[in-house]
């Protein structure tokens, strides 16, 4: 999954940091033209909020 998100620019990964539920994930997916499964979407909004804090503590980014 980290391959599929890797190329995402400093927008993109903003854009998806804010997201909140899967449906959100894949619709960005879509839109961005990522291949995500549905499970890969879930993962993805299941790790978001707490993730998104420990990017704002810890300066770095969540998934990049």
């Amino acid at each position: 999954m980290q391959e599929k998100l890797q190329n995402l620019t400093e927008v993109q990964k903003q854009q998806l940091n804010a997201l909140t539920t899967a449906e959100e994930v894949v619709t960005f997916a879509k839109e961005n033209d990522i291949d995500l499964t549905p499970e890969e979407a879930a993962e993805i909004a299941s790790r978001l909020p707490d993730d998104a804090l420990d990017g704002i503590a810890g300066g770095g980014m969540v998934f990049f």
